[in-house]
């Protein structure tokens, strides 16, 4: 009966943990943040929006290799796609240096996501169509970023994957850094799908996840000498990168170091952020619809009672 009851406790917890991040990462934080008059930069509402959140559930990041972040300029980033955690994980473990490469359709099923892109610019969104990915848009979304000097973060698996054996990776970005010079660094980040899980709709506090950087890959164009080469090179080091770290234990104590949540590099072009003026307008819109909704729903419910 003790067992029992302890199986239930553990399960509510997990749900309302779940729950919990979720009302920091898009209603506490953002609410807090937008009047914070300490910030100043896009970089900072960036880097206190993810670190309140590591801060809040306690969760720690090990750099389990030799190999560190690469600032080079033209940079992308390839991290490994397992659940929503992979949202406000892989800014922390980038120095908030990556900026997201989404679909459009994101917007539908988390409408905040466009309110963290104008007071953050670590997102952009592209067209996708059914089936496919227009790649002209999403070439056209890649270059924006870097003509801005900031860094690509993609996801190259092309879907969240929760096995623990790699897959072949699109070839879209690995092709356009091909055309364009632009270096590759894989960063593989073991046990973050613990964190939070949507599809389960649970998630843990305390968690402890460890980070691998691979080496960076330059292009070279005399060993390489057409887009597939370079694809066939960089899918064979991504798989064999992956299947060592999910087949390998990992220990606190062979950790480099642990990461701090509140450093950020600064490479980047420093954007100021919008007008306190029009983040409080944007916030009240945002409020005063959401509290619209919860009314309807509320009187529609009622109908029943």
């Amino acid at each position: 009966m003790k067992h029992k009851l302890t199986q239930v406790i553990k399960y509510f917890t997990l749900k309302y943990n779940f729950f919990k991040i979720m009302s920091y990462l898009y209603l506490f934080t953002p609410l807090k943040l937008t009047f914070d008059f300490t910030i100043n930069t896009k970089k900072e509402m960036t880097q206190k929006w993810f670190s309140c959140v590591y801060t809040v559930f306690g969760n720690s990041f090990y750099r389990m290799t030799n190999h560190t972040l690469s600032i080079k300029p033209n940079i992308i980033y390839f991290a490994n796609h397992r659940t929503i955690s992979d949202f406000f994980v892989d800014p922390i473990v980038t120095h908030y240096n990556g900026v997201y490469i989404a679909s459009y359709k994101v917007i539908y099923f988390l409408p905040m996501i466009y309110y963290f892109k104008l007071v953050t610019s670590a997102i952009e969104f592209f067209n996708k169509k059914i089936g496919r990915t227009d790649i002209h848009e999403f070439e056209k979304t890649l270059k924006r970023v870097q003509e801005t000097n900031r860094s690509i973060l993609i996801y190259p698996e092309g879907t969240r994957r929760h096995e623990n054996y790699a897959c072949d990776l699109k070839k879209g970005s690995i092709y356009y850094s091909y055309k364009n010079n632009s270096p590759i660094q894989f960063i593989i980040t073991h046990g973050k799908d613990d964190i939070n899980n949507e599809k389960t709709f649970t998630a843990k506090t305390n968690v402890k996840s460890f980070v691998y950087y691979s080496k960076v890959y330059d292009q070279n164009y005399e060993k390489y000498e057409n887009m597939e080469a370079w694809y066939q090179y960089i899918n064979s080091e991504w798989k064999t990168f992956f299947n060592t770290i999910y087949t390998s234990e990992h220990k606190v104590e062979d950790a480099i170091e642990k990461i701090d949540p509140t450093i950020f590099e600064n490479n980047q072009n420093i954007q100021n952020c919008p007008n306190k003026k029009f983040l409080y307008l944007a916030r009240l819109s945002i409020v005063s619809v959401s509290l619209h909704c919860i009314s309807k729903v509320f009187s529609y419910a009622t109908t029943f009672f």
